[in-house]
């Protein structure tokens, strides 16, 4: 409201200086017409005053002749009186009287010629004086007329100038207790975020032990289960002991791929299925995926087991055995997240492409890598900043899997830096994995979990480490 009536005032005063400008230019130009105006009323006095003055001067002559001739005070009668003068005292007659009369009549019609000239002059005289007196009195009279305005404008001005500064006054005060309830809640404000601050750091101390709670329980899990990591997949649904194969309850429906593994544990006692957490030591055997057969039916031939766990004729797999497999998640992909230099098959070269033909094979989903050159790769090979790697490494990332370490002390200062910015993203990844319960594997126990050797798996706390 203040805004506009200011608005108001600026336009009133805008208003007011333009009228008096107006008013200014109108009344110098009527002041400059007058001014004209009085100087030809002057010229034209003046010519009247000549004229006037010239009419005296041969009125003044026909007096000074009359008195001449004798006839002071006298009329055109002094021709004849003239006249009979000279020839009384011209006996004779001669024409030298005759010359004179005619003189003299020449001279009176001269005179009377002039002054008739005179008066003509005189009266227009007269009549342009009142013309010019009727213009100045028109232009006074307007010039009155736009003072007048100018008055009743100013008037009007004051008026609107003076309810103007009420209101303003008014929306001044209504303005300084705005301001006094605004100081106010922004001091409340302050508070409120002093508060909500201490609060923030008091949640977030409490967190972080409920994180560091929550890290130290799952390594003591990895610690208890070993190789195991996860509760079960699925069961035997049945044993063709004759053809060394079996069924299993899982299919297409459940993201169930051709050549998975799995491990076979007895049946719990108590009957139990879904939720219990596999012994290592209950373990008879493996079974691999030859068949898809249903949504959730599968066909799955019985494999060799290793010297250690042989599967005993006493204790053959049979039907509602539960199976777990390390690389499998029932309902969707696994996924895993990979860092440092990936050499498996002896080769002085980098196995990073076969690797990833391995894992897609597998159906596993490589959310996030390191690759060769130190750039951090996404699922779909986009570059991602190290900022992402919270958001890439979630509490759905099964493993995270970590390749050898680069040599740091090279000559080759390029590859120096590789493996330096790589130390630098593993730390990065360690963490997250850390902070999401994900399990850290080294390439090899990795590998030997894909089937692709059998070496003998240790359980480390938070690492999975080969053993020859």
């Amino acid at each position: 409201m203040a805004s506009k009536d200011s608005n108001s005032l600026v336009i009133s005063l805008s208003i007011f200086v333009l009228l008096s400008l107006g008013f200014g230019v109108a009344w110098y130009f009527s002041h400059d017409f007058n001014t004209q105006l009085a100087r030809q009323i002057a010229e034209v006095t003046d010519s009247v005053n000549t004229q006037e003055a010239a009419i005296k001067t041969h009125e003044a002559e026909v007096e000074q002749l009359k008195n001449l001739i004798g006839h002071p005070g006298a009329t055109d009668e002094v021709v004849e009186g003239t006249k009979a003068e000279i020839a009384k005292r011209a006996a004779d007659a001669s024409s030298a009287a005759a010359a004179l009369e005619a003189a003299m009549v020449a001279n009176a019609n001269a005179r009377d010629a002039t002054s008739q000239s005179a008066s003509d002059r005189l009266r227009q005289t007269y009549d342009k004086l009142a013309e010019l007196n009727q213009k100045v009195a028109q232009h006074e009279q307007a010039l009155q007329a736009m003072k007048t305005s100018l008055r009743d404008k100013e008037e009007e001005l004051r008026k609107k100038e003076a309810a103007h500064g009420v209101r303003l006054s008014e929306e001044e005060e209504k303005i300084d207790t705005e301001k006094a309830r605004l100081r106010q809640k922004q001091a409340d404000y302050e508070q409120l975020v002093k508060d909500n601050a201490r609060e923030i750091e008091r949640v977030e101390k409490e967190l972080t032990q409920q994180r560091q709670s929550l890290i130290a329980l799952r390594r003591d899990k990895l610690k208890l289960e070993g190789s195991a990591f996860e509760r079960i997949d699925g069961s035997i649904t049945l044993v063709d002991a004759a053809a060394g194969s079996c069924y299993v309850n899982l299919g297409t429906k459940d993201e169930l791929r051709l050549g998975t593994e799995f491990s076979v544990y007895a049946r719990d006692p108590a009957g139990k299925a879904e939720g219990r957490i596999l012994n290592p030591r209950e373990r008879r055997g493996k079974v691999e995926i030859i068949a898809l057969l249903g949504d959730h039916l599968a066909e799955a031939r019985i494999l060799p087991d290793s010297p250690t766990n042989r599967v005993s004729p006493e204790n053959p797999i049979s039907k509602g055995d539960s199976i777990f497999s390390s690389l499998y998640e029932k309902g969707k992909k696994l996924q895993i997240a990979v860092v440092g230099t990936l050499h498996f098959h002896g080769n002085p070269s980098s196995d990073r492409e076969e690797f990833r033909r391995l894992t897609s094979s597998a159906g596993i989903d490589i959310v996030l890598e390191v690759d060769d050159q130190a750039n951090l790769i996404g699922r779909d090979g986009e570059i991602v900043s190290a900022e992402e790697i919270p958001d890439r490494i979630t509490a759905g990332t099964r493993f995270l899997v970590v390749g050898k370490r680069g040599n740091s002390a090279t000559a080759d200062d390029a590859q120096r830096v590789i493996y330096e910015k790589t130390d630098v993203l593993q730390a990065e990844l360690l963490k997250a994995a850390e902070n999401n319960g994900v399990y850290v594997l080294s390439l090899a126990s990795f590998l030997d979990l894909m089937g692709y050797s059998r070496k003998q798996l240790v359980s480390a706390p938070g690492l999975m480490s080969e053993q020859e």
